[in-house]
């Protein structure tokens, strides 16, 4: 059923492109991935980069975070980052900014976000990230053998 909702084209965004990203600061002892696109997975999630640690560490993964879709509710247009190789309790923290920063990620205009990573130890990762979305928006059409359908793209920002 997930997989049914996740390939539904209801104008949900399907992927980034022109993923770029602008360090102020970046730890030595971690490392810095990421592509320039990014398609969804099967299971809904849309990775946008990685922080990866050298040597000991927690790692960090970056998502889009569209939110619910469901009617009534409001899209959210977050930059959640996810922290790994901690402890249950580690993670809660970090989600909740209890001597962590950066878990969520609000853009200051446009899809542009100013991420501050820090852990109570040590500072991660400072700068800034900006992509584009790809939604998609499925349609049905009954046509009959003499009928056209015109189309028009209108650009929006979201």
């Amino acid at each position: 059923m997930r997989r049914d909702r996740v390939e539904k084209q209801d104008g949900k965004t399907f992927g980034t492109y022109n993923v770029e990203i602008h360090p102020t600061y970046r730890n030595p002892n971690y490392t810095l991935s990421y592509r320039a696109t990014n398609e969804i997975s099967s299971h809904g999630r849309l990775n946008v980069f990685e922080i990866n640690p050298s040597g000991k560490g927690p790692s960090f993964a970056a998502r889009w975070d569209g939110g619910s879709r469901d009617a009534g509710k409001p899209e959210r247009n977050d930059l959640d980052i996810d922290i790994y190789g901690v402890s249950d309790e580690e993670e809660r923290r970090f989600k909740n900014g209890d001597g962590y920063s950066g878990h969520r990620n609000v853009a200051s205009t446009g899809h542009t976000y100013h991420v501050d990573l820090r852990t109570p130890d040590e500072r991660i990762f400072e700068g800034t990230v900006s992509f584009n979305l790809l939604r998609k928006q499925g349609f049905e059409a009954n046509l009959y053998p003499t009928a056209t359908l015109d189309a028009k793209l209108i650009r929006a920002e979201d």
